[in-house]
């Protein structure tokens, strides 16, 4: 087995973060971000229900969006190294850990939505198959 150490990556600017909060969920963002985080706030109120509607539960945690406004910021952050996963921090994958959900902009409302909803949806399964606290989790791995 082989194991990394000391890997991180290049970050060429630093993110002053801020935040709205709403009642099941935290968007996240930095400078020029607040019409995305905006965006991302009403599509999760949106979506969050619907949802709920389909897997047939509801949240028990809040989600935390994180927002970034490019593939390329997104890329500077050292989430794929956390979760082991950074053969796959190239883009077209939703990122997520736990409750916390790493979204980045291409471009494309339509794509965003599509992470946003596929995070909704792995965080609801993951509640449902595993539980929303760390003892449930232990128990049923």
């Amino acid at each position: 087995m082989q194991t990394d150490f000391g890997k991180n990556r290049v970050q060429y600017r630093s993110f002053l973060w801020q935040y709205y909060r709403l009642p099941a969920f935290d968007v996240y963002f930095y400078e020029n971000g607040s019409n995305l985080a905006s965006y991302t706030a009403k599509q999760a109120s949106k979506f969050i229900p619907e949802m709920e509607a389909i897997v047939g539960t509801s949240l028990q945690n809040r989600i935390i969006f994180l927002v970034y406004n490019n593939l390329s910021d997104f890329r500077q952050s050292n989430i794929g190294l956390i979760t082991g996963n950074d053969q796959y921090n190239i883009g077209g994958t939703t990122q997520l850990i736990d409750n916390k959900v790493f979204l980045y902009y291409e471009g494309d409302h339509h794509l965003f939505d599509k992470q946003i909803k596929a995070a909704i949806a792995e965080i609801l399964l993951n509640q449902t198959l595993y539980g929303s606290d760390f003892k449930a989790k232990l128990t049923n791995s």
